[in-house]
Parts: structure tokens; sequence; C-alpha cells
């Protein structure tokens, strides 16, 4: 079996969560599953595009045929005492994800199981990344709002207990904590007023679509990490 993990972590977040990163490669390490940390571009990459990220990549790693996917965020750290992914497999369930503190699911953690099905959810999410009219209650930051709109019905989905992605603190026994710096936070604040300031200060052509700028990137990650 051949499992590909992975994580993205760009605009310093690889300094940032060194620690989380390298509970990610001990955890691979242990399980024997390849590893990439996709750290590139360092800059020039919005919080909003590093973020949809994961969706691409995700449908790339099952195009070039891994048989399992386990994505976690840059500031998930991983407990070397959490089990292998492999050992959560359940007949006719194909996608694994827990609930965050809205009780909604969140796309802070992905484990996948390749099949036409998954592919099939994956696609559906990037055939409407342009759109940004989503239901209000499933409205969330960046990319969740989509995972949330498109997924929450898949009956291919397993919801799996908190611990494997814990971004609430109420968990014992925790084989994932998922809890950002105030660091990193900050950092992507001052990026957004910036970023507003320097639009209305200059002119700005308008911008590309979504979907442009992620085929941009997944190229460019094709060619430095594939």
């Amino acid at each position: 079996m051949e499992v590909l993990m992975f994580s993205i972590a760009t605009n310093n977040y690889d300094r940032i969560y060194k620690d989380n990163i390298l509970s990610h490669r001990k955890y691979a390490d242990k399980y024997g599953y390849r590893y990439i940390l996709f750290d590139h571009p360092k800059k020039r990459i919005s919080a909003s595009d590093s973020a949809w990220m994961k969706i691409p990549l995700i449908l790339h790693g099952l195009q070039r045929g891994y048989n399992w996917l386990f994505f976690v965020d840059a500031d998930c750290r991983i407990s070397l005492g959490a089990p292998g992914i492999l050992t959560l497999e359940r007949p006719g369930k194909y996608i694994y994800m827990t609930l965050g503190r809205s009780n909604r699911i969140n796309s802070g953690m992905f484990i996948i199981k390749n099949c036409n099905q998954a592919k099939e959810a994956f696609k559906t999410i990037m055939d409407h990344v342009d759109e940004d009219a989503i239901p209000k209650q499933d409205v969330a930051l960046y990319e969740n709002g989509h995972v949330i709109h498109y997924l929450k019905e898949n009956k291919y989905l397993e919801v799996l207990d908190r611990k494997w992605n814990d971004n609430t603190g109420n968990c014992s026994n925790i084989y994932i904590l998922h809890q950002r710096k105030k660091e990193a936070f900050f950092f992507t604040l001052v990026k957004k007023f910036y970023s507003r300031v320097f639009s209305r200060i200059l002119y700005i052509a308008p911008k590309e679509k979504r979907s442009i700028r992620l085929s941009r990137f997944l190229e460019h990650y094709k060619r430095l990490y594939f």
C-alpha cells in the first residue's frame, strides 16, 4: 500500500510550525509513508490560495495512483502514539474527516482511499472553485465552506472521533492536536491589512480566477516535488 502524506506550509509557516512538521515526518517514517511538505513559493501566495491548494493536490495524488492520501495542516501536531491510517478503513467509506469546533466537517485533516468515488467528490469541489456563493449555513474560512457544502452529505464520508483532528482542546488521548499559533494569526492579519491598503492606493488589475492561480501553482509543485 503506497501512502502519500502531505502538508502545505507557505508564507513562513514552515518556520512557525517546524515542530509540528517534524512530528509529521516522524509519523510518516514510523509507518513508511511518503511525506511531502509543500513549502514553495515562500511568498507571493495568499493565505486563501495556500489553503485551497490541498484540493488540487489531493486530486493529483489520486490521479498519480497513490493507494491512500493523508493530508494534515501545518498547524497540526501528530502524536507518535497515533495508529496508522489504514486501521481506520471501513467498508464503503473512502473519505475520512472529523468535526471541528462548529460541529461541521473540518478540512484540516483528510484521509482518503483512492477510488473513483473519492476522485469524483474532490473533482466536484474543484468544479466550483471559482464560485464564492454557497449556502449561509456552510460558509467557513477559505476552502472549508466548499468542503462542508459538497462533502457533508457524501455517503462515502466517515466522520472520525475528534481525537484525529482536535481543535477544541477538550479531547483526551489526542492523536492530532490542531491549534493555530498567535504568531501565524498575527502574520495573516498583517498581510491582509497591507494587501487591502495597497490595493486602494495602487491600480490593481482584475484578479485571475482562482482556478487559474491554483492550476499554475499545481504545475509549479509538479515540477518541484513529484
